[in-house]
């Protein structure tokens, strides 16, 4: 048995456009009784905006079979006694950290977590110079937490934008504090994505459209990883010092792959429900 883990935005959709076949190559996964988890980056929406969005596209999968940093990140700050938090993430997003101390945003001490997640064009100078003297003022205490480190994404009008890592990495080199990363590429995120499937991650295989981010922190992790040819996937991707496992022209290939491996033989045909962090919602 293989289970799979699935990039959302650049995978599934484009913006607010579904990649065609991907709705099909989910129905296989379900009518194989394939575990599958979707796992992304984004956190400048709260999960249930990326659920909604799914249903909107016409694709119907379990609210708690989609892993964002923000659940790994509230998990984590709860079992690590990590309260109160400073978030700097779109307030919409805040959803997802209901029931923590969070500080108000203009304050700038007291914090024993400082989230850094995607603030797109609501990042200034201001915003990132509180985020340090947080990180300051909270010294060994302290904690700063990527949600992410995606290094750009895809903006709505198809140009390439900054993500979260690059004002991640601009912390952490004013702060000396290494960031704990909750999200792709970090071990510890896909090792909480197996743990949900309650799969080794050496029998997952990971679909993503980021070459470092998706497949070479699945790779890193000794799972497999296929590339797909959507997204912000670029040409030179391929010739990169990062191998992906398969290239695929899209997310609708994969149906056709998986009947290629040899342990692909005897599918089951019953339909597949997550039992992935049921807590969390």
């Amino acid at each position: 048995m293989h289970g799979f883990l699935i990039d959302l935005d650049g995978v599934v959709y484009d913006g607010d456009r579904v990649i065609p076949g991907a709705a099909d190559a989910i129905a296989f996964l379900n009518q194989h009784h394939l575990p599958h988890l979707f796992v992304t980056n984004t956190s400048s929406v709260p999960a249930r905006v990326v659920w909604q969005k799914l249903r909107f596209l016409g694709i119907e999968v379990p609210l708690r079979s989609i892993l964002t940093p923000m659940i790994a990140a509230r998990q984590w700050i709860r079992a690590n006694g990590r309260e109160p938090v400073a978030a700097f993430v779109p307030r919409p997003t805040l959803a997802d950290f209901e029931g923590l101390n969070l500080l108000p945003p203009d304050v700038e001490v007291g914090a024993r977590a400082i989230v850094i997640g995607d603030l797109g064009d609501q990042w200034d100078y201001r915003k990132l110079n509180r985020a340090f003297r947080l990180l300051d003022n909270a010294g060994e205490q302290g904690c700063l937490i990527a949600l992410g480190m995606t290094r750009f994404c895809k903006a709505e009008d198809g140009r390439l934008r900054l993500d979260v890592a690059p004002f991640v990495k601009a912390l952490e080199h004013s702060s000396y504090i290494e960031p704990t990363v909750m999200g792709k590429p970090a071990a510890d995120f896909f090792q909480q994505a197996a743990d949900s499937l309650s799969m080794p991650m050496s029998e997952l295989i990971m679909i993503g459209d980021d070459i470092y981010s998706d497949i070479h922190g699945a790779q890193r992790c000794g799972m497999r990883g296929l590339l797909v040819k959507t997204g912000k996937f670029r040409e030179q991707d391929i010739n990169s010092d990062v191998r992906p496992d398969a290239i695929l022209r899209s997310i609708a290939d994969l149906p056709q792959w998986i009947r290629q491996q040899p342990w692909s033989e005897g599918l089951h045909e019953k339909p597949f429900v997550s039992k992935v962090l049921d807590a969390a919602f």
